[in-house]
């Protein structure tokens, strides 16, 4: 049993070693890049901090809330309501079928659409 021991120390021992080369190796490697790419990073150039070296993207800093996105149950909500009394109303009854070409004066409608068009006034501005 100690002589299980033993080799298996020695391997841990070993492994130890080769990760502090490797850690070694990475932070040469790192310092080679960094005065390859001119030594820039976020702080000394106009680089976004996401192309940092060394940087992980991966994980990201949100914490859930649990919701899902968007609208919330409960919430009221915001939209812009049709007016009663719009400056025009435009009727759109067609007089041949787009599809056959029957004629349509004579029939009745079965649905209607109600919509309504906002005009933004545009404001110019003189320097």
């Amino acid at each position: 049993m100690d002589e299980f021991i033993t080799i298996r120390r020695s391997e841990y021992e070993q492994m130890q070693r080769e990760i502090a080369e490797l850690r070694a190796l990475v932070q040469q490697l790192m310092e080679e890049i960094s005065l390859l790419k001119g030594g820039k990073n976020s702080r000394t150039s106009s680089t976004a901090p996401s192309h940092d070296i060394g940087r992980s993207n991966t994980i990201s800093l949100r914490v859930s809330s649990g919701r899902k996105s968007g609208g919330q149950p409960g919430h009221a909500g915001h939209s812009l309501s049709l007016s009663d009394t719009p400056n025009e109303i435009i009727h759109h009854n067609p007089l041949l079928c787009e599809h056959c070409g029957e004629n349509l004066q004579d029939i009745a409608s079965v649905s209607f659409t109600r919509r309504q068009i906002v005009d933004i006034p545009c404001f110019s501005v003189i320097y």
